[in-house]
């Protein structure tokens, strides 16, 4: 029996992981498998709390399935189907009823409620690939589940598993035959654990290439969200996307300025891969870009993208946490810039400059003969694009002033006039 919320600091239960610490795996992940294995045996769930795999502190801290605290504070009240509330005049006359029907929530405890239990993960030395446990908390503030089955993480089907589901999904078998068939095997799962397993199964990935991917994404921690389509009885996958749990902790400590662009012709599918970085200094001296989110769409259209910017919210900076990005920067994408402004409305958008120069270069390097012509006309673009510009006498990059401004416009209009045809150079410009 798991404890409510209510009662989450009743009961502190020991499961000792110091046996670990005699240990040591080839990398993380095998360290991570280990501690997992231990702690199903022991009747409780782990996962990846935080970890760093780059730079020169390596560590992947562990933690049990029910720490940290749940994203909802405030605490949900049932209402009872069909009361009416009416409301009557001073001669007791009804002048208005209003039913409380649709206002029945479902009721949903929270799996999080701080345990303290922990394990820390380091490698042997510096510059190492045998990973060891260098401390543990031992201690958790709820109790041991009773049945193992109750976490979805000791749930899931391995690969072989897997396909033996799949085979017998496609010869028909409904969801509680698959499910009654593992759990005489000795793997207890649910109708549910199968049904999600279905859900993944779509007639455009014939050779289940994308719920792999799914599947090996969650297994290193990623939050993943998924969009398909139903037609003519089959299931087509639209979109997906995805964020790692250090990225997403990241993105929340550094929101101020996001990039997001669509890649083409960089997989076999040929489908748009849609990049979400952020800009921070950690572990950096300076300034330096970090992924936060990507995934694939199936077609470029506002539908696709309003799904994409819609989920990266709920999953980065869902409403709870009180942190949204700044500013955004894209290229020039209408459907891109419409689904920001419906789900990030207060931050600004801004074009990206390397696409507005190659913008610039496919329009307008056609209309000059000589390359010095185009490229004068392309350094005052820059000055006039940027917030900062190289100072020629002291070398320094200094913020341009309104005279700078001036300067370049009179510049731009002298490298126009030497175009083929200045006025297409200065109407294509100025809009």
């Amino acid at each position: 029996m798991l404890p409510t919320n209510d009662s989450q600091e009743e009961l502190i239960t020991e499961t000792h992981a110091d046996c670990l610490k005699d240990k040591v795996w080839t990398g993380p992940q095998d360290a991570f498998d280990a501690c997992q294995e231990w702690a199903k045996e022991q009747g409780f769930s782990v996962n990846r709390a935080r970890s760093c795999y780059t730079g020169d502190k390596h560590y992947c801290k562990v933690k049990c399935r029910h720490s940290g605290d749940s994203r909802c504070k405030t605490k949900r009240e049932a209402t009872v189907a069909g009361v009416m509330t009416y409301i009557a005049d001073d001669k007791g006359k009804i002048v208005s009823a209003t039913s409380k029907e649709k206002q029945n929530t479902r009721r949903k405890l929270s799996e999080k409620f701080g345990c303290p239990f922990e394990i820390m993960l380091r490698p042997l030395k510096k510059g190492s690939n045998q990973w060891r446990v260098v401390s543990t908390k031992n201690w958790h503030n709820h109790e041991i589940a009773l049945t193992i089955s109750s976490y979805p993480m000791h749930r899931r089907l391995n690969n072989d598993q897997l396909q033996r589901a799949i085979l017998m999904m496609d010869s028909g078998s409904s969801n509680g035959s698959i499910a009654l068939y593992f759990t005489h095997e000795g793997h207890p799962c649910t109708t549910k654990d199968i049904s999600n397993v279905r859900q993944r199964i779509f007639n455009n990935d014939p050779d289940h290439s994308m719920f792999h991917l799914i599947k090996s994404l969650e297994d290193d921690g990623y939050d993943v969200r998924y969009h398909a389509s139903n037609e003519g009885g089959k299931r087509f996958l639209e979109s997906i996307c995805f964020a790692h749990s250090s990225a997403i902790e990241l993105a929340r400590k550094f929101p101020e300025i996001v990039s997001m662009d669509a890649t083409y012709q960089t997989n076999r599918h040929k489908l748009p891969f849609m990049n979400v970085v952020g800009t921070g200094n950690i572990g950096f001296p300076s300034l330096m870009t970090f992924g936060i989110a990507a995934g694939w769409l199936s077609r470029e259209t506002s539908a696709n993208y309003l799904w994409f910017v819609k989920n990266m919210k709920e999953m980065v900076w869902p409403d709870s946490v009180n942190v949204s990005p700044k500013a955004f920067i894209t290229d020039n994408q209408a459907a891109l810039m419409n689904a920001l402004d419906v789900v990030f409305p207060d931050a600004h958008k801004l074009l990206c400059q390397v696409h507005m120069r190659n913008t610039f270069r496919k329009h307008l390097r056609s209309q000059y003969s000589q390359k010095a012509d185009y490229e004068a006309l392309e350094e005052t673009l820059n000055i006039l694009m940027s917030s900062q510009k190289e100072d020629k006498v002291s070398k320094m990059y200094v913020i341009p002033n309104a005279e700078d401004e001036e300067g370049a416009k009179e510049m731009f209009k002298k490298a126009a006039q030497k175009a083929r045809n200045p006025k297409a150079v200065m109407e294509f410009l100025e809009t």
